[in-house]
């Protein structure tokens, strides 16, 4: 009888140490899971359509609301949502929106509740492009920039992609470029009155963050489009210049067709939709705590349309994932622990105790 406790013994702490130790601990012990939350159809409420009328989507840290952009309406609109059911609650004061291709389409949320949109502009030369602020849910817009945020003379196609980091002085509006290589860091030092571009060289190829761009910090960020690979820069001091930390692509097991990301810096999480011809398309989720996109889960898409263009958007609040497809709806996601990590760690902890009163026995 002495022989089987010891033997159980090893074998418990050897269960433990797979868990724990071995290269199935990147999965497990750190692994998480997608639970569908809730889902909203095109047609489900009159601002979701299958046609390309939704982009922009953001959830607003201080409210605790999520907001959707829409054109599906004669103008254009900006919807406040109930994040735990995506019920509508409101819609933002749209007073004075206008320009460009598409009056507003990215939208994004400071942490201190300040909301910010812009419009589609096919060439910052000729057609300004505009951004927009409200200060709160229920304050009137105000413009705080009209102009071109690129290079001077230099014709880029903005307002595809918008992220917003930090609050007040401190807040930071990124855009990128959908058909060149320059991004723009936007910065305000009264409050947020107005905003001064600050064009943002980078060593990327014409188009490659076109489609998304997501702050990991203050200091860098993510980037990527349709049949790009996912790219991580990190700014200068002077933030003009973005230098790639990292390109992803299909030999590390990121998708091309993975369009648009969000990115949730608290808990170094990556989100992106990778778009499937004739198929419902995919959410996947990455670990990015080693600066390296680790494959977490993915969850198939409740809604089978085409999104032609490759938009849409992405937004973590605390425990959640929402993702807007154009043409495909708006879905919300729960980030859980994975049950099999904690099904592992208990049974070689359950057995090693045995073990150990077996031996005392």
């Amino acid at each position: 009888m002495n022989g089987l406790p010891m033997k159980c013994t090893r074998l418990s702490l050897a269960l433990v140490r797979v868990v724990a130790v071995t290269g199935v601990a990147s999965s497990l012990a750190q692994g998480i899971e997608l639970r569908p939350l809730w889902s909203l159809a095109p047609g489900d409420t009159p601002f979701l359509t299958a046609n390309d009328t939704e982009r922009g989507l953001a959830y607003n840290p201080a409210t605790g609301q999520l907001l959707v952009a829409s054109r599906a309406a004669a103008e254009p609109n900006i919807y406040r949502l109930d994040p735990a059911t995506g019920g509508t609650i409101a819609a933002l004061d749209m007073t004075g929106i206008s320009g460009g291709t598409f009056a507003v389409n990215m939208i994004g949320a400071a942490d201190d509740g300040a909301i910010y949109a812009a419009n589609l502009s096919l060439n910052g030369t000729t057609d300004p492009f505009r951004l927009y602020r409200w200060a709160n849910a229920t304050a009137a817009p105000v413009l705080v920039f009209s102009g071109n945020p690129g290079a001077t003379g230099v014709a880029d196609r903005w307002g595809d992609s918008l992220a917003v980091w930090g609050a007040g002085d401190n807040t930071q509006v990124l855009i990128g470029s959908r058909t060149g290589t320059l991004a723009s860091l936007f910065r305000t030092s009264d409050g947020g009155t107005t905003f001064t571009p600050q064009a943002i060289a980078t060593d990327a190829v014409g188009g490659d963050f076109g489609l998304s761009v997501a702050f990991s910090d203050a200091a860098s960020f993510w980037g990527t489009a349709r049949g790009r690979s996912l790219r991580s820069f990190s700014l200068d001091g002077a933030g003009s210049t973005a230098t790639t930390l990292g390109n992803f692509g299909v030999p590390e097991g990121i998708p091309a067709a993975v369009s648009f990301i969000g990115v949730d810096p608290a808990n170094r999480l990556l989100a992106g939709i990778e778009l499937v011809p004739n198929q419902a398309d995919v959410l996947r989720l990455w670990d990015i705590s080693t600066g390296s996109p680790q494959p977490l889960d993915q969850q198939t898409l409740p809604v089978n349309n085409d999104n032609v263009r490759g938009t849409g958007a992405i937004d973590f609040a605390s425990g959640t994932v929402f993702v807007l497809n154009t043409e495909n709806g708006l879905h919300a996601y729960a980030i859980v622990p994975e049950p099999g990590t904690a099904s592992l760690l208990l049974a070689g902890g359950a057995l090693f105790l045995w073990c150990r009163r077996a031996r005392r026995a």
